[in-house]
């Protein structure tokens, strides 16, 4: 007999009657076996020989998985306790060198592929359908009517791939805008109140930092001007009958704002083919350390990756009879299979092995392998890619003083407190200094910023 298993220590295991070893990608391969009812296994480890070649190398699980017409049957399994550091580790690898980051299945750093565990060794290993496969070739040996095509999928015609990244800056500046404020009023700020209004212009500072502003200069600057319909001071006897009078004075206005504030621009870039049916969302992990010119040649390698693992469309099955001179080395998920049938075409049909299972019952080997199919190929994204729509950076740092002073008024000017005073100088003393207008500026600031984020669209298209 060509196949035997032997345990740990090199001993062949007795009466055994069947076998079947499958394995499927990403998963690791399995042995079940079957021995009368009698025979134990005291064995941790155990390995599947054709002749001189070792198939299968695994670790026994402790308890039977089946029993059936006096037969038990024992499971071992091609892995080891080093599995998933392995397997993280490889990952880590293939997304070193990537910037963008995607949930795109059978996809790692923009490689197509999938992980494969060694049924001898258990080494975790990348198959990248972008490299150059071994090849199981079993050209017209499959049995005729085992043959099954099934389409799961229709080809891929066209794609687009996004990602969003995030830029943080600081938008700062400065300016005066006293000059502005004053030539919203005819002749400054006029008034009989002068000494109040500049305690008054003091509490500024808490309105302009609500607003996002600091001020780093202001001052009310009395000036020589005399408007000629008013008195150059309003007199009257106090409570102690003393003359009080108060002038009239005119101000401008000096104020230099500045201000910082975060400012974060999210940039959604867009590739896009001619005709587009499916969408990949990709992440940056880092945007700052990126160029966006970077950015779009990656995501075209992302968009090529997924246009190879859309293209194999097809599942297709076959039965083939293992003979002693046909090769197994290659029968693998981290190989190809080659098949030719004119029934269905005149070219051979290649895919790469998604599962197989060997089944030895009464001395006679059978596979049953499963293959991914590309009838068509690929479509492929080149590196002609121009800028079809870009959206603009908004405007956020104030330009002009009308951007940052929202109005200017003035509340009871030296004209209305001197209507009040002529009308009222009949009053006690105590009345009239109670209901005395006081002037009062009043000044509205836009703020800095309406909203700390700004949104931006760009587009690429493929030639």
């Amino acid at each position: 007999m060509s196949w035997y298993i032997l345990d740990g220590q090199g001993n062949k295991l007795l009466n055994v009657t069947s076998f079947k070893l499958e394995q499927t990608k990403d998963k690791p391969a399995a042995l079940l076996w079957a021995q009368p009812l009698e025979q134990s296994v005291s064995t941790d480890k155990i390995s599947l020989w054709r002749k001189d070649e070792c198939i299968f190398k695994g670790n026994v699980y402790n308890k039977p998985t089946h029993f059936n017409e006096g037969f038990v049957y024992w499971t071992a399994v091609a892995i080891d306790d080093s599995f998933h550091q392995q397997r993280a580790d490889l990952i880590a690898g293939l997304k070193q060198t990537a910037q963008l980051t995607s949930s795109i299945k059978d996809c790692e750093g923009a490689q197509p592929g999938y992980i494969h565990i060694d049924r001898n060794t258990h080494k975790v290993s990348w198959v990248s359908l972008n490299q150059a496969k071994a090849m199981w070739d079993v050209q017209q040996l499959h049995e005729r009517d085992s043959i099954h095509i099934t389409p799961i999928d229709t080809p891929l015609k066209g794609v687009s791939a996004s990602v969003k990244l995030a830029e943080k800056r600081l938008e700062s500046g400065m300016m005066d805008v006293g000059g502005f404020i004053t030539g919203q009023l005819s002749q400054g700020v006029e008034t009989y109140s002068g000494e109040s209004l500049e305690d008054q212009w003091k509490n500024l500072e808490f309105k302009a930092l609500r607003a996002g502003y600091d001020i780093q200069y202001s001052e009310l600057i009395p000036t020589s001007y005399q408007r000629a319909d008013l008195a150059k001071a309003l007199t009257f006897l106090d409570h102690k009958d003393q003359l009080v009078s108060i002038c009239y004075q005119s101000y401008n206005v000096k104020l230099l704002l500045s201000w910082a504030v975060p400012l974060t621009t999210y940039t959604t870039v867009t590739v896009t083919t001619p005709e587009s049916h499916e969408f990949i969302t990709l992440n940056i992990k880092d945007s700052q350390s990126m160029h966006e010119p970077d950015i779009v040649n990656e995501i075209v390698q992302w968009m090529n990756a997924y246009a190879v693992n859309r293209s194999f469309t097809t599942v297709v099955k076959i039965k083939v009879l293992i003979t002693d001179d046909i090769p197994l080395s290659n029968l693998d998920t981290r190989c190809w299979a080659r098949l030719v049938d004119h029934r269905i075409q005149p070219e051979a049909i290649e895919g790469f092995i998604v599962s197989y299972t060997l089944t030895n019952t009464e001395g006679v080997t059978w596979a049953d392998i499963s293959l991914m199919w590309a009838p068509e190929p690929p479509l492929f994204i080149g590196q002609q890619i121009v800028l079809a729509s870009a959206g603009k950076r908004s405007e956020h740092i104030p330009k002009t003083p009308d951007q940052i002073i929202a109005w200017v008024n003035v509340l009871n000017d030296a004209k209305q407190q001197f209507e009040y005073f002529t009308a009222n100088t009949s009053k006690p003393f105590e009345v009239l200094a109670a209901d005395f207008p006081m002037t009062q500026l009043e000044i509205g600031l836009h703020p800095v910023l309406n909203d700390p984020n700004e949104y931006i669209e760009k587009i690429y298209t493929t030639v």
